[in-house]
């Protein structure tokens, strides 16, 4: 097995029940490398599972930029809709007051807008001015 195979594999083995990196189980990993890992290897592995660990939790971060309020029933609603994106996400709400009004949803590289500033951006192009 190959470096890269085996970082993948510990990647794999990182992941809860659910799909989503379980702390508890990155630890029990990282003391495998340390105690059953020649040292002649370890280092290229350990880099190796740290660049795949980084592109996996970016890949389930999901961050809803929103102008104003938003109540319960709403997030409620884009917790739904950003789990039927990518199911082993999370969302982190922050509020954004350069949007106006609206949303940002960003699900690892898939960015959902829909907000005044976004319409107002369009409407600029479309008529020839310089942003």
């Amino acid at each position: 097995m190959t470096v890269r195979d085996l970082a993948g594999r510990l990647v794999s083995l990182s992941e809860d029940s659910e799909g989503r990196i379980s702390l508890e189980r990155v630890n029990a990993v990282l003391e495998f490398v340390e105690t059953e890992i020649p040292e002649a290897n370890k280092m290229k592995l350990l880099r190796e599972y740290k660049r795949r660990m980084g592109v996996r939790i970016e890949s389930d971060k999901a961050v809803v930029e929103f102008a104003g309020e938003l109540g319960d029933s709403e997030k409620g609603k884009i917790a739904a809709f950003i789990l039927s994106k990518n199911p082993k996400s999370v969302p982190e709400f922050v509020e954004n007051e350069n949007l106006i009004a609206g949303l940002k949803i960003t699900v690892g590289d898939a960015v959902y807008e829909n907000s005044l500033k976004m319409k107002l951006e369009d409407l600029a192009k479309s008529l020839g001015a310089k942003l």
